[in-house]
């Protein structure tokens, strides 16, 4: 994916806290798991559990690994999307995705753990193009 950075003046609702400019809004991703290279470029930020945005550090030959909404729904929210967005960072930036997904027609089992532990949300088992 590539991230230009705002030539131009950027639009009001790109300027953020701390005179930081967006160029990705945050967002979850919708799939079931998203692997992200970075080559060195930092920009991305991820929320934490406590509500702060935390920028991970790239790393030569590793991945950044976001959990998306399916896999959230498939273990009944014990483990949360992953909140994030993409930073101005003044240069070109890239980065490669994998997103993980089911076939938009599949059916996956929502609320997966219940089965595993006896405890929380019914299992069921939903359509993932239609939720």
């Amino acid at each position: 994916m590539h991230y230009p950075p705002w030539n131009d003046a950027p639009p009001a609702n790109a300027k953020i806290e701390d005179g930081k400019i967006i160029t990705t809004p945050e967002h979850s991703d919708s799939n079931f798991l998203t692997m992200l290279y970075t080559f060195h470029y930092t920009g991305l930020e991820v929320l934490t559990a406590d509500g702060k945005w935390s920028a991970p550090e790239p790393r030569p030959g590793s991945f950044v690994m976001n959990i998306g909404d399916v896999f959230s729904r498939m273990m009944g929210g014990r483990f949360k999307a992953t909140r994030h967005r993409v930073l101005d960072i003044g240069v070109d930036r890239y980065s490669v995705p994998f997103f993980f997904e089911p076939s938009y027609d599949g059916d996956i089992g929502v609320n997966f753990m219940s089965l595993a532990t006896g405890q929380g949300p019914e299992h069921k088992v939903e359509n993932t193009g239609r939720g």
